[in-house]
């Protein structure tokens, strides 16, 4: 967050802060532990790379290191996420994004469906 979206906050230290408030270790615990979640980690040679929180039908958080942005592995991310709902049986992925990520977004097929809100529709025949 610090890193990659400081087109949205402008190295603004408070910010940031607020952005960074609810991803304490005890948090990301609790949204794991929630039965309809799951998180998904890129790494290379041990270090992450990347990583996204699906929560129920709903991408919760996606983020990759500074220096593996436009490497695909954001892509890889979204794509291994969108067959994990779907063999949850989820029809429709939903997320949240920011200014920056918006290009990114509509080249991995969201569609948008309110400023800053896209969908997905992962079975083609809805």
């Amino acid at each position: 967050i610090a890193g990659c979206c400081k087109a949205d906050h402008q190295g603004d230290p408070a910010v940031i802060e607020r952005w960074l408030a609810n991803k304490t270790v005890d948090n990301v615990e609790k949204w794991l532990a929630v039965p309809a979640s799951m998180a998904l980690v890129a790494e290379e040679a041990g270090r992450m790379l990347g990583a996204v929180l699906l929560s129920g039908d709903e991408l919760a958080l996606c983020h990759v290191v500074p220096h593996a942005l436009h490497k695909g592995v954001g892509k890889s991310l979204l794509r291994a996420a969108e067959a994990a709902a779907l063999a949850r049986g989820i029809e429709v992925l939903h997320l949240n994004s920011n200014e920056q990520r918006v290009g990114f977004i509509a080249a991995t097929d969201f569609q948008s469906v309110a400023h800053l809100a896209f969908g997905r529709v992962l079975n083609p025949s809805l």
